[in-house]
């Protein structure tokens, strides 16, 4: 199956950083550091995530291994 990073599945949507910082309800720079694998996501987040980008949830890696 055919995963897709964080920022894969952002730019993918073509919402911006900052618009999808907005849509979680957190900061630039924390969502930044989510994307970049530094900030684990909470499962909401990552849900809410999969929603605004439309690809399925478990389609998603959400950390970096």
């Amino acid at each position: 199956m055919e995963r897709y990073t964080v920022e894969q599945a952002r730019r993918l949507a073509k919402i911006s950083q900052t618009k999808m910082a907005q849509l979680l309800g957190l900061s630039e720079n924390t969502y930044i550091n989510k994307e970049k694998g530094e900030t684990r996501f909470y499962v909401d987040e990552a849900l809410r995530f999969a929603k605004y980008v439309n690809i399925p949830f478990e389609k998603i890696k959400f950390t970096r291994s």
